[in-house]
């Protein structure tokens, strides 16, 4: 887009063009990334029996399901934990990429998933 944007609040300068907007009204996701889809909503993408549930707040990718594992590694003991609502902590005992089947018979593969069969 090459239009520039008009005045703000009444003030006499013009504003930025469009392109160098800090605050663009719209998310634009960038077509050559693979990971450009954001889910606004929690949704459960089946594997096997056990379920994936997508939440936006998360930090991190869990899984308590080393099947869908493609690659990973096992962490020293005691290094890593995650926290749980309920004020606990679980241990990890791998990291590694997952190869999840939605329900739409695309494959999503995750990265730096964490293993913690306690969760």
């Amino acid at each position: 887009m090459k239009r520039r944007q008009g005045k703000r609040g009444g003030k006499k300068k013009m504003g930025h063009f469009a392109r160098d907007c800090t605050k663009p009204n719209k998310v634009r996701p960038n077509p050559r990334s693979p990971s450009s889809f954001v889910c606004s909503q929690v949704f459960v993408a089946n594997y096997s029996l056990i379920g994936w549930i997508v939440d936006t707040d998360a930090t991190k990718h869990v899984t308590r399901d080393q099947a869908g594992f493609v690659v990973y590694h096992r962490v020293p003991a005691c290094s890593h934990y995650i926290a749980m609502g309920n004020g606990t902590q679980e241990a990890v005992l791998a990291i590694g990429s997952y190869q999840l089947k939605l329900s739409t018979g695309r494959e999503l593969l995750l990265s730096d998933v964490q293993y913690a069969p306690s969760i």
